[in-house]
Parts: structure tokens; sequence; C-alpha cells
């Protein structure tokens, strides 16, 4: 995710070009500073989540409501033809089920922060029926906005739908995508640091893991130990792996 997130900070910047060495950098640097607030304060890094969950939220919220004005506009002669060509066979159906699950993955993180949610028999059970409804009512939205603005074959063919969605509706403020873009893989990563690091911790407290793993910070009482790990072996991916045939 990060790798995306230094793939866009790259491209704002056009004379730059895009070398792997120097987004493979950013995305280590953004790397350790996210184990930096991690390790300082768990109130830090959740309201660091909070903000960017809004920012990404906002952003589609703003897609959303340029298909909606596009739609009053008159812009609806792909929307009767949305579904034209749907397959019912087993193989597609997986396919999108596996392609649309991602978004929502936020549920399996809350699943590893429980001992650190108040009340988590009431408040975990109703952030995630929440949370799925809303994903659900913004990607149907947008992706209606999508048809609105866009053919099919260009739904489908374009490698960046929400850049060509900006361009045609945002224009002046194209750049939003982008920055959205940043915004929600920088909270994604986040994310997932501050989840993984706690099934690290609780594997090492019940002796699954090396002990020191298990230890927490002497004053700010956050899973050093295992943070540190989950960052370490992070970057050894970014230094060792090439990305670029994925």
């Amino acid at each position: 995710m990060l790798l995306t997130f230094s793939k866009y900070l790259v491209s704002m910047f056009p004379t730059c070009g895009s070398p792997q060495h120097l987004e493979k950098m950013i995305a280590a640097l953004t790397l350790v500073f996210l184990f930096l607030v991690n390790s300082y304060s768990s109130k830090l890094a959740t309201r660091i989540s909070v903000l960017t969950t809004l920012g990404k939220v906002a952003a589609l919220l703003v897609i959303c409501v340029g298909g909606v004005v596009a739609m009053v506009q008159g812009a609806t002669s792909e929307l009767p033809s949305g579904f034209s060509g749907t397959k019912s066979d087993a193989t597609p159906i997986a396919m999108a089920f596996y392609n649309a699950l991602w978004a929502y993955s936020g549920a399996s993180f809350l699943n590893c922060l429980v001992e650190e949610v108040k009340s988590p028999d009431k408040n975990v059970p109703k952030s995630i029926v929440m949370g799925t409804v809303l994903v659900i009512f913004i990607y149907v939205m947008t992706n209606v906005s999508y048809l609105a603005v866009m053919t099919r074959s260009e739904l489908l063919q374009s490698d960046a739908v929400a850049a060509l969605f900006a361009d045609r509706v945002l224009r002046n403020f194209s750049l939003l995508i982008p920055v959205a873009v940043m915004i929600s893989t920088l909270g994604a990563t986040n994310n997932a640091l501050f989840g993984y690091s706690r099934v690290t911790f609780a594997a090492a407290r019940d002796g699954n893991l090396p002990d020191c793993l298990s230890y927490v910070h002497i004053t700010q009482f956050t899973p050093f130990g295992a943070l540190a790990l989950t960052v370490s072996e992070n970057n050894i991916f970014l230094r060792l792996l090439n990305f670029s045939p994925l």
C-alpha cells in the first residue's frame, strides 16, 4: 500500500520520473514514521486512522455528489445498460466477491483490537454493521456516478477510473483524487500496522513467539517489540522484492 502512496506522491512531480528506488525509499521512510507514531502513542495512531478515514470518505462523497449532479443534468444513457452482459456462472461470481471483499477488510483489523475497545460486546458489532452498510452505500453510489460520467468501455479499460472521473468532473480540482489515494493508503497502512502488531503481541504473550515481543514500552505502554518486528519485516520485503512484474 505504501508503494502506491509513494507512486502517487512521485507522480505529483512530473519532471522527477518514477524511479523504483525512490518509491521504495519513500515507502520505507513513511513506514518508519508510522512506526514512530504507533510507538509513541496508541491514541495518536487512532486519531490518524480517524482523520484518514474522514478524508477518503469525503473524497468518495465528492465523487457521489458529482455523479448525482451529472445525472440530474441528464447523463443517464449508460445506466440502463450497466448490468448488460453480466454472467451468472460460478467463476465470475466468485471473482466478483474476491475483487470486492477488500473493501470490507477493515472489520478484520477491528477483531485484533477487542482488548482495547470500550464495551466491545456492544461497540464491535455496531461498528461492523454500521461500517459495512456505509461501505456498501458509498461504493454503489460511486460506481453509479462513474457510469453517469463515462461509458462502460472506458470504465472497464481505464487503469485509473477515479482520476478519469476527476479530469471530467472536477477539472481544476482533479488533484483531489491522487491526494485522496495517498490519504487512503496511508490510513490503511497505519491500520494494518496497528492491528497486526497486536496479533504478534498476543501470540508472544501466549508463548507462541519469543517473549520479548510481548513487552510494552515502559512509559507509553505501546507494544514496541511487536511493532518493531512488523516494520522490520516490511522494510526487508521492500528492499529485496521486485514489485514491477506484479
